[in-house]
């Protein structure tokens, strides 16, 4: 029979209605352009192990009353210091004892503030591919949004611009916008393609741009690209090199022009740069993009936000979403990197931890630093630890959820499952990746019950049953498919992140 589906609205069915009609031909273009403004910032993935997420569990069990351990209560933490405030949340603070089971944290956070009355100056470094593939409107495009984002900025704004091909060059050293903006004008429209796609190169001659911001200035990497790389680094080549950036306090966006470019190179930069990550249709889109940054650089009220975890006894790390992860002395440091006023960060933190007996296992210390930009001081709290204990069966287990971040913690693994599905679906498994997604989609729907207000949740479920709908109406291959593709890829990194 066939699956009954979920109630839509009006415009979903539209999009969908579209989709089946543009096919593989000529439409396939306009669905590109559709699908096309999907932004994201900051959707980390680090990973050690295996970070699949298991089958969402049946919720209706009952507690073994011949148990000798009472389940311990669902842990939560909450905390405040300055213009950052968040929860740390135990997915599930019991685990059966005896082999190792997985351990989620979730974590939100918030960052306030008066940015709109005490604006940040900004100093800005945008790295420009002017490799071959973007000669002609491409380039025009890119060029013209670049000049009007200087248009954007204040006297007192710094920028930079750095353009590679086979090499990298900057052509604008950082210097303030104010007394310059005709010359950087004339240089940004004098840029004509060449040859070769070196992005690390570019990336660090942006970092290097950067060095010479005055003191205060919130500092951002803007990397624009429509090709892939030809340095042979490597997603983790550059997400190591790029990681070494933030800790200096710069942010690296990454923008993808076109459907012919590395997604998972440009993805690797916005992971590790703590950033802005896009998939734009055309260069036209290019200004809004960078508004967008600007905006965020100069309502910065937290620099360098991280959390320091400290693990109990039989506690490996796994996977870190939302955050860049780092092995420390006795646990684990998440670079956040900056926030603006109003920014929302989702994070889950994925251990795998083994209770030999029941009882305590031990807690999972919560610390967060960052640099208040309203003082200019270092801030950290300890915000306690999240106690994890050894029960002796799976109903005692469930009986310690906390359905909220249970549900919030289980979407974003199922995110990471949606986008092997996606992989399957440009690989031609056609079949293969609708099982997929509609499997995904129903345990989705499951979390769905059990956290109604969660609107991250049930955006992922009904993104899930979408992409099963766009798998069986486009070609993969086609540019609509190319183009579907990578929004959905981006929408996805932003539900998984809040951002």
């Amino acid at each position: 029979m066939p699956k009954k589906k979920s109630p839509t609205s009006p415009a979903q069915r539209m999009r969908r209605s579209l989709r089946r009609s543009l096919g593989s031909g000529g439409g396939g273009r306009a669905l590109g352009v559709l699908a096309a403004v999907a932004v994201a910032t900051a959707g980390i993935v680090l990973s050690t192990g295996t970070t699949g997420a298991a089958p969402v569990p049946n919720t209706n069990v009952t507690p073994n009353p011949d148990s000798p351990l009472a389940a311990p209560a669902p842990g939560s933490l909450t905390f405040q210091q300055g213009p950052i405030s968040g929860n740390a949340s135990l997915a599930q603070s019991g685990i059966v004892v005896g082999s190792p089971q997985q351990v989620l944290v979730d974590i939100d956070l918030k960052a306030t503030g008066e940015a709109n009355n005490q604006r940040i100056p900004v100093a800005m470094a945008l790295v420009l591919d002017r490799s071959g593939s973007m000669s002609g409107q491409k380039l025009e495009q890119a060029r013209r949004s670049v000049l009007q984002a200087l248009e954007q900025m204040q006297d007192g704004d710094w920028f930079g611009f750095v353009a590679y091909d086979h090499a990298a060059q900057t052509l604008v050293p950082l210097q303030p916008v104010g007394p310059n903006r005709a010359s950087i004008r004339a240089t940004i429209m004098n840029v004509r393609a060449g040859g070769g796609t070196q992005i690390p190169q570019g990336l660090d001659r942006g970092f290097q741009t950067l060095q010479s911001a005055p003191a205060g200035y919130a500092r951002r990497v803007v990397l624009v690209s429509d090709g892939i790389d030809g340095s042979g680094v490597g997603p983790q080549g550059v997400r190591n090199t790029v990681a070494t950036y933030g800790q200096s306090g710069v942010t690296v966006a990454a923008l993808g022009i076109g459907t012919d470019y590395d997604e998972a190179f440009l993805t690797a930069v916005a992971d590790a740069g703590n950033g802005a990550y896009a998939y734009l249709a055309t260069g036209s889109e290019l200004q809004g993009f960078l508004g967008q940054e600007m905006r965020a650089a100069s309502a910065m009220v937290a620099e360098r936000v991280a959390f320091d975890f400290a693990l109990p006894p039989n506690t490996r790390f796994v996977a870190a979403y939302g955050a860049t992860a780092n092995h420390a002395a006795g646990g684990i440091h998440l670079d956040v990197g900056n926030m603006a006023a109003g920014d929302q960060r989702h994070i889950v933190l994925q251990l795998e931890s083994t209770a030999m007996a029941t009882g305590p296992l031990g807690g999972i210390g919560v610390d967060l630093s960052f640099t208040d930009r309203g003082t200019g001081q270092l801030a950290s709290v300890h915000a306690g630890a999240l106690q994890v204990a050894g029960v002796s069966d799976e109903a005692l287990a469930a009986a310690t959820r906390n359905n909220e971040a249970f549900a919030a913690a289980k979407a974003v693994l199922l995110e990471q499952s949606q986008l092997e599905a996606m992989n399957e679906w440009r690989s031609g498994n056609v079949e293969g990746a609708v099982r997929m997604a509609r499997d995904n989609a129903a345990q989705l729907d499951r979390l769905r019950q059990m956290a109604p207000a969660s609107p991250t949740v049930s955006a992922a479920a009904e993104a899930a049953e979408e992409d099963a709908e766009s798998f069986e109406a486009l070609d993969p291959y086609s540019a609509g498919g190319r183009g579907y593709g990578l929004g959905s890829n981006a929408a996805r990194r932003t539900r998984a992140t809040g951002l």
